[in-house]
């Protein structure tokens, strides 16, 4: 008689003592136990049979603690099995050992007992309980010991045998991160601070023997014509390399070609028998290709000696195939015989007539230097988006600044790069500054460009040399101005990539700039942030005060009714300097160069180590917008050397002893970084720039200043946000009065969906002027956030006439506006694109998620050592994250800290089984820990922006109705077309047989369906607006009429749908105000299949032509039951059918480009006039602000604090409101 539970039953079956059961699949209570009779009765039940079922089909579903106790006696018996790389011996038996691997996952066992008791005492005295524990769990999760206890009781009561105590977990949680994980290093910086770092060759080579990134990573730039998608499809990865940078890190130097190692810089044989100099590689449709520097041998004077000449300017393409000899095979070959040496480079010319220049990109003799460090390995480029930012590491509004650094790999496709699960931490300091922390990043690349980094490849099972590069700075503006060694935003120089001084200039004050960026534009908001409540409230105000020192929104009136009094000794700005400062404003200037800055630097440091040139020193700053913040801590030292002395000779005397101290390199470190340039690698962020740039300042002007509260216009705003449909654009449905009572306070996903949302809600409410600038923006975002580019040069001359259009119309409406940096910063956009890829490749919405994580760990420590605490629990995150991935563990035979110079030298490797790899199969509450989202394929995918995935749906799929199949006749397609008809199309598109069973018309009967699944991901609804795809290849806008499966048909049984019923529209062309495509319905009906939908597009009414009205009739929702109060929504009475494509859609932007307005370039006398007329206007403003100005002070009374004039206030009120967090008045931009 066979035993119960079988193998084929036991997982869903606990012990829990005396012969009785716990069913796992039902989800017993604890106290519920089953006698086996009992239990075998209980197998035969529907109910569990529809459990088991569920449960089988979705494991995520399931509670982690019944999951673990289900699959951990298959985890830790498969483990011993599990053999190393290249061998089929098992490893020793290690069970145990990875037991307490996946109890320390769960529990983060990685402090101390009196931190663990510090961590509860400070919870329970504060009101900080509660954190956000959603993204990387795993980073986050609780070590108090009754948890591991709890778990360690499972283990027993599942038949596990030789369970760990809780303290010998600990040990091996600590041997194990020892030998096989990521090291934390500590570092005195060089500012005297001490901070740890993780260290990046370990997180370098686990990517490598990570199964789920290393086949995605991409070594060779990519030729796709002028489709450029991806950021190694642009321009920057195939720049060429200066010829006296000899560390060659930018480019993967070697090429596998037929099993013969390839590199660049060293002659090497053709199969036409010319050679060359291969100097960079790239593919084109899968196929390696190279440029190549053809060589000529000749006599070298004087001496006559054969040699070979560098033509490097001729080069011509040449594929993989065309490759016959290397540079190590060059002498044992025949067909070399009668020609020079390879090593014999007599030197090398740029210009055909030009001279013979000597040959200095590697050393004849031994060729590319990466080939004697490679020893026969294949080697490997590797390069990252590098990402700073501070945040607090608290989770109350106390702001505890920390500063972080990230890194991504730039190899990656688009979908993965900015996933949770390949953003890797690196380092974090609440007390050392960016600068500092970044000396320590360099040092590792500096070891790393002089030696390489030993990695294990998962795909090839082979050691290879990596070799890592920076490719840009990621942050926001401070954050990137500070990197860049810029003085900053609140300068007349103060943008980063040129020289431009668009800020105006006093005449008696050439070095004093006038207009600052606003208080609240900091770019501290972020949906992360937000999203952990009001944690960096106090870090906004902190980074806007080091950006600036002004009020929010000061404009360049309430400048002028200061400068009447005589205090400031500014003067007022003519209409002429006004007019140049605009147009500067509006020019790209010629950009900064690393060269320049560097010189400017040297001069600084000149003039310090003289006394007395304090001011000298600031002057120059200023003028030239260069600020090292690294480098002033060591000039404050100097400078403070001689404070307490007096006489010029003595300070000098002090000054020069303590200049024999300095660090031989007191400037950034940025500087230390081959191939990275500063100025033109921190492309502009558009989340920071664009959302929290013009559309927060857009916005809270239309509530504060144009709509005003309490006034009829404020109640229509908040009830066309509320009726906005915000169908197709994949947002949740908006709160208008969320969105206008806090204007001052929303977060990035917020001005998301205003932006898409403005031009619908705010026709009539503001000033004609105001609502251009709205519908340009409009225009302008989805092209900013289109993901693909089919054709790079099309698509930037495209968004530099959207962004100029802009511009102009910003200006058109007020110049005052350009007192804010982004708006000029915002021009070199385009630039970026091109040399970067599709602008949200650079974008930060995913590192600033991450941020969240980085807050939970500092919650979670005791605070004694933030940095190198919470560096240690990324690290343990990385091991966890690394072995539930599948990766290959590399074990360090010895010295954990010593650097592997050899590949395979002190190192063994090996994997997890298949147990615990089963357990991130497929998505689960475990691959949500760990921050993988799982990639578009036939079992289903994630939807949404952000980095957890929030939804999965089975793509081409659809969800049938309640309804049972009906007659043909009695559907919506019955209605339309006839069944011959429907028949003959059927027969057309899917091949289907006419005469088959399933399409006779007397057995024809049709099931429709609730919704399906497009291609990309979008729901599709009867009433959704579609774009689709016509045979011919146009596109066209259409309403799903029926979603329809022939019963019966293929389709029918795997749940796809058979056929779409659509209503066609009409296009009207562009309508106003909006500036969209009009359409209208019309009886016309057509036939489409699933392949043909391209995505759900937003469809919204023509309110502004038909004179929608709001009405009370909307009962309000509380508490999720309605109540008797009302609201007001828009009543659409009037030609329901009269609609408008919404092109500032962000979703499927890159589709609904044939639908959208193309900015119309304006004429330099077109630009200059209306730039004449905003001026003007401007100036008169400031002229009448006088009057009002000078009348209030004459009929004010003498004594302090009493009122002023009637007539000024009845003027003046409307516009002032008060400061930002400051408690002053202030005069806003929209007055």
């Amino acid at each position: 008689m066979p035993t119960w539970p079988t193998d084929e039953n036991a997982q869903w079956w606990m012990p829990v003592g005396n012969g009785k059961w716990r069913c796992l699949a039902c989800k017993d209570a604890v106290g519920i136990e089953r006698a086996t009779r009992a239990a075998k009765r209980h197998e035969q039940s529907k109910d569990h049979q529809y459990f088991v079922d569920a449960a089988s089909q979705s494991f995520d579903r399931m509670e982690m603690g019944e999951a673990t106790a289900m699959g951990v006696q298959i985890l830790l018996k498969d483990m011993a099995s599990s053999p190393s790389p290249g061998s089929k011996t098992p490893p020793p038996d290690d069970s145990v050992q990875l037991a307490h691997e996946l109890l320390e996952f769960l529990s983060d066992q990685a402090l101390s007992d009196e931190e663990e008791a510090e961590i509860f005492q400070s919870d329970d005295e504060s009101e900080e309980g509660n954190v956000n524990t959603d993204r990387g769990a795993f980073a986050v999760a609780s070590s108090h010991e009754r948890q591991l206890d709890i778990l360690l009781w499972l283990l027993r009561i599942n038949g596990i045998e030789g369970v760990p105590s809780v303290q010998s977990v600990k040990q091996m949680n600590k041997k194990l991160q020892h030998r096989t994980g990521v090291r934390t290093l500590s570092y005195n910086g060089a500012l005297g601070h001490k901070y740890s770092c993780n260290s990046l060759s370990d997180i370098i080579a686990q990517e490598f023997s990570n199964p789920k990134v290393r086949p995605h990573l991409r070594f060779y730039a990519q030729d796709n014509g002028k489709s450029v998608n991806e950021y190694f499809e642009a321009s920057h990865w195939r720049e060429p390399v200066p010829a006296n940078d000899d560390r060659q890190i930018k480019l993967t130097p070697m090429a596998d070609i037929r099993g013969q190692h390839y590199y660049l810089y060293e002659p090497c044989v053709l199969r036409n028998g010319s050679f060359g100099i291969p100097y960079e590689w790239f593919q084109r449709k899968g196929k390696l290709f190279s440029k190549i520097w053809p060589m000529t041998s000749t006599l070298a004077p004087p001496d006559s000696d054969p040699g070979w000449i560098v033509n490097e300017h001729l080069s011509y393409e040449i594929s993989e195939d065309d490759f016959l000899l290397p540079f190590t095979d060059w002498t044992s070959s025949p067909i070399t015989a009668s020609y020079p040496q390879p090593s014999q480079i007599i030197g090398s010319r740029i210009t055909e007539s030009g001279p013979l220049r000597p040959w200095m990109r590697t050393d004849p003799r031994i060729g590319n230097r990466w080939r004697a460090k490679a020893q026969g390995a294949r080697v490997y480029s590797f390069p990252m988006w590098l990402y700073c930012d501070d945040t607090s590491g608290n989770s109350s509004k106390k702001w505890n600044k920390h500063n972080s650094f990230l890194f991504t790999p730039a190899g990656l496709p688009r979908e993965y790069v900015h996933q949770e699960y390949n953003i890797h931490f690196l380092c974090t300091s609440n007390i050392a500054p960016p600068l500092e922390m970044l000396g320590g990043i360099v040092d590792q690349l500096e070891n790393s460009w002089e030696n390489g980094i030993w990695a294990y490849d998962c795909v090839h099972k082979e050691f290879v040399l990596v070799i890592p590069s920076v490719v840009a700075l990621l942050g926001d503006n401070p954050m990137q101005s500070e990197l860049s060694c810029h003085v900053g935003l609140m300068v007349k120089g103060f943008d980063t990539a040129d020289g431009n001084q668009p800020n105006p200039v006093v005449a008696d004050s050439p070095q004093v700039a006038e207009h600052h960026p606003s208080a609240d534009d900091s770019d501290a908001d972020s949906p992360a942030e937000h999203r952990n409540g009001a944690a960096d409230s106090r870090g906004a105000r902190s980074r806007a005060n080091s950006e600036t020192t002004t009020n929010s929104g000061a404009s360049d009136a309430r400048l002028d009714l200061r400068q009447g009094n005589g205090k400031t000794g500014k003067k007022k700005e003519s209409l002429n300097a006004m007019f140049q400062r605009v147009t500067r404003f509006l020019t790209r200037a010629e950009p900064r160069t690393k060269k320049e800055t560097t010189a400017h630097l040297g001069t600084i440091l000149r003039d310090a180590r003289i006394v007395g040139n304090q001011t000298k020193i600031k002057m120059y700053k200023t003028n030239t917008g260069v600020k090292d913040n690294f480098l002033e801590h060591f000039i404050d030292r100097m400078q403070s050397s001689y404070s307490k002395i007096t006489g010029y000779l003595r300070k000098q005397q002090a000054l020069d002893d303590f200049i024999t101290n300095l660090p031989e390199d007191p400037f950034s470190p940025v500087w230390r970084i081959p191939g990275l340039d500063p100025h033109c690698d921190t492309p502009v962020e558009i989340l920071h720039v664009i959302l929290l740039g013009f559309v927060k300042y857009f916005w809270r002007d239309a509530v504060t200043n144009q709509v005003k509260k309490n006034t009829p216009q404020y109640g229509i705003l908040i009830a066309r946000l509320s009726s906005f449909d915000v169908s197709g654009l994949n947002i949740t449905k908006l709160s208008g009065q969320t969105l206008v009572q806090y204007a001052g306070s929303l977060t990035g996903r917020d001005f998301r969906a205003i932006a898409q949302a403005a031009p619908f809600v705010l026709h009539g409410l503001v000033p004609d002027k105001c609502y251009s600038a709205w519908a340009a923006l409009a225009n302008l975002i989805p092209l900013v956030w289109q993901p693909t580019i089919g054709d790079i040069d099309s698509h930037l001359k495209t968004l530099e006439t959207a962004i100029d259009e802009f511009l102009l119309r910003v200006a058109h409406w007020t110049p005052r506006w350009f007192n804010k940096p982004k708006f000029h910063i915002f021009l070199h956009l385009p630039t970026h694109i091109r040399r970067f890829g599709p602008a949200i490749l650079f974008a930060t919405e995913g590192f600033e998620s991450f941020n969240a994580v980085i807050r939970a760990k500092s919650v979670h420590s005791n605070r004694q050592a933030p940095s190198r605490d919470i560096a240690l629990g990324f690290a343990q995150g990385s091991r966890i994250r690394h072995y539930m991935s599948g990766g290959y563990i590399l074990t360090r035979k010895n010295d954990p800290l010593e650097n592997t110079t050899v590949a395979g030298d002190n190192i063994e490797s090996s994997t997890v089984g298949w147990g615990p790899l089963s357990i991130i199969s497929r998505p689960s509450i475990i691959t949500d820990y760990l921050g993988h989202r799982f990639p578009d394929n036939s079992r289903g995918m994630y939807l949404g922006s952000e980095s957890i995935p929030i939804l999965t749906v089975q793509v081409g799929r659809c969800k049938q109705g309640q309804s049972s199949p009906v007659p043909y006749a009695s559907t919506s397609l019955g209605m339309a077309f006839s069944e011959e008809v429907f028949l003959e199309v059927m027969q057309a598109v899917s091949g289907v047989d006419s005469a088959s069973s399933s399409l006779k018309p007397l057995a024809l009967q049709i099931q429709i369906c609730e919704s399906a699944t497009l291609y990309n991901g979008d729901i599709c609804k009867p009433g959704s607006w579609v774009l689709a795809c016509a045979q011919d290849g146009s596109k066209f806008i259409c309403r799903v009429q029926e979603i329809a499966q022939i019963e019966g048909s293929r389709n029918y049984f795997s749940s796809h749908p058979d056929i779409f019923l659509v209503q066609l529209t009409t296009n009207r062309g562009f309508v106003d105000p909006y500036e969209m495509p009009g359409i209208v319905l019309d009886n016309r009906h057509d036939l489409v299949t699933l392949s043909s939908l391209i995505c759900t597009v937003n469809v919204q009414h023509h309110c502004a032509a038909n004179a929608c009205q709001t009405s009370q009739s909307t009962f309000i929702r509380q508490e999720r039951e309605f109540t008797s109060q009302t609201q007001q929504t828009v009543s659409h009475g009037t030609n329901p059918h009269h609609m408008v494509l919404n092109t500032a859609q962000m979703r499927d932007s890159a589709h609904l480009g044939v639908f959208r307005r193309r900015a119309v370039l304006s004429t330099s006398t077109e630009v200059e006039s209306i730039l004449l007329e905003a001026t003007a206007s401007e100036i008169d403003a400031r002229r009448n602000m006088a009057a009002l100005t000078t009348a209030a002070a004459r009929s004010r009374g003498r004594g302090r604090g009493r009122g002023r004039g009637s007539a000024f206030q009845a003027q003046m009120q409307p516009q002032v409101t008060g400061g930002h967090g400051t408690g002053r008045g202030r005069l806003d931009i929209g007055a």
